[in-house]
Formats: C-alpha cells, structure tokens, sequence
C-alpha cells in the first residue's frame, strides 16, 4: 500500500465540477484503496485546484503515478505533514467521547460531592487507553490503515 497525493482541477464548461487526472478510475480505486479519500477542500473556498490523499495498493498506486504529473506517492512522514496541513482536518476535533455513560456518571459524582476513582481519572486523560475521553490522531497510519 501507497500514499497517493492527487491533484484535481476544477472542470469548465460541460465538464463535472473536479476532474480527476487521467488514468484515474473511481471504481478502480473504490475497490483497491484503504480508508477514506482524504480532501483539503480547496475547491469549496474557490481555488482552482485541489489535492486530495489516497492510501492505494502499490500496483494501483505506481501505475497512476507514471501516467500523470498531478499523481505522486508519498512517504508515510510526507504524509503526515500533508495531513497536518490541511484544512479540513485542522477544524476536527483533537478528542473524542468514547464511553459518554462513564462521562455522564462523572458529572452525576461531581455534582454530588463524590471523589472521582483512579480509574474516572485515567478515563479524562485522552492519551490514556480507559475508555472514556481519547485523542483523535491524525496521523496517515491512524487515518488509512
């Protein structure tokens, strides 16, 4: 598996409104990448091009990027600092609520005057596994794979 930087231009005249370079096959694609197609949303602030991350089979992968100049493969650390550039994800969320029950029992012992336990505790620290609160990592490992 490849990391596949595309760049794609706004279509003119008749054509669909993003015109992905050739050879590129959506179909082909569905069925030969893992994880989402990740956008930076260029186009939708009125830019004319817009770049999007694919993690695509290395065959898949190599033939797209020998056809066409607007396809590049990327290393996973390139990745990774294309990722924490781009737009749409800077605006996600840094943690996610993974056990909301525990979170609202702990609201329920806080306004009750209760001590939270170790365990409620470690629960609140997001880079800490005990369900409850965790980090969303925005790496091209923990988004693609």
């Amino acid at each position: 598996m490849k990391y596949l930087k595309i760049i794609i231009r706004r279509g003119t005249g008749g054509q669909p409104a993003m015109v992905y370079p050739s050879p590129y096959l959506a179909k082909e694609v569905d069925a030969n990448k893992r994880g989402p197609i990740q956008y930076e949303s260029a186009m939708s602030l009125g830019e004319a091009t817009e770049e999007c991350m694919i993690f695509l089979n290395d065959a898949v992968a190599d033939v797209y990027a020998a056809g066409s100049v607007d396809m590049e493969i990327l290393t996973e650390a390139q990745t990774d600092t294309w990722l924490a550039a781009n737009r749409k994800l800077k605006f996600r969320p840094e943690e996610r609520t993974t056990d909301p029950d525990r979170i609202a029992v702990m609201q329920l012992k806080t306004s009750l005057g209760q001590e939270l336990s170790a365990e409620d505790l470690r629960s609140l620290d997001p880079d800490d596994k005990t369900p409850g609160i965790t980090k969303i990592r925005k790496t091209a490992k923990d988004i693609f794979d």
